[in-house]
């Protein structure tokens, strides 16, 4: 088997993280564990027509 390249994984997983983000919020947030309040400020952050960048921005705020 060859081993998979780490800079392909890296960008596989935003590709398909961001990919789940745009079409069912709803669903990758049940499926994910976040900090107090990071919840809340990703439903904000949809409601207002977010992009990912911004959401996670909103994200990393909020966890630190």
């Amino acid at each position: 088997m060859e081993a998979w390249d780490e800079d392909v994984l890296i960008e596989l997983f935003g590709k398909v993280r961001d990919d789940w983000i745009n079409n069912d919020l709803t669903t990758w947030i049940g499926a994910n564990r976040f900090y107090p309040g990071v919840s809340d400020a990703l439903k904000f952050a949809s409601s207002n027509d977010s992009n990912s960048i911004q959401i996670w921005s909103l994200c990393r705020s909020v966890a630190a």
